[in-house]
């Protein structure tokens, strides 16, 4: 059951700001092949933080989103959770992203499971931020129709999914329940 479908805009941090913007970049210069060490991503790090440190909440726009032949670009998607909006969020650039909380409890405790599911058609890549641990998981890919439970422990609190559509038609879900 879903509670409230309203479209709303997501704040992020700074940090977060920067970490996708900095993830964008990464994989359209390794598309490219201009980033062929670590040295080099490093340098692109201090350079995101310079021209994201007075961004404070995400905008997607379609144009920025296309490169020269007119293709849409797979940039992910960065999803802060927070108790402002967790009741559901729905997300419509080509897709409708959204994430809920059915239970009305806050995410990221322990004893909580959420699960991601890939609907209609293609297919999507996602991560999970754990930011007591400052780190991201494996990048995870799901087909149309698949699905993938995680859970959260005592000592982590993933606040964050990237998720990265891999066709113009893809649709996902992502929610969060209670019960282990």
């Amino acid at each position: 059951m879903y509670i409230n479908q309203r479209a709303v805009q997501i704040p992020k941090s700074t940090a977060l700001q920067q970490e996708n913007e900095l993830l964008k970049l990464q994989v359209y210069a390794l598309q490219q092949k201009r980033i062929t060490n670590e040295t080099e991503i490093k340098e692109l790090h201090t350079e995101i933080n310079k021209l994201c440190s007075n961004t404070s909440s995400m905008q997607i726009q379609e144009s920025n989103n296309r490169d020269q032949n007119n293709k849409l670009r797979r940039v992910p998607y960065v999803f802060e959770i927070t108790e402002s909006n967790k009741n559901i969020i729905e997300k419509n650039v080509s897709q409708y992203y959204y994430i809920e909380d059915d239970e009305g409890r806050g995410l990221g405790s322990p004893g909580k499971s959420g699960y991601i599911k890939c609907d209609g058609h293609g297919d999507i890549t996602y991560r999970l931020y754990d930011k007591v641990e400052d780190t991201w998981s494996f990048p995870a890919t799901l087909k149309a129709g698949e699905s993938d439970e995680f859970k959260f422990t005592d000592n982590v609190r993933i606040n964050t999914v990237e998720i990265t559509p891999n066709s113009d038609e893809t649709m996902f879900r992502l929610r969060f329940s209670s019960g282990i």
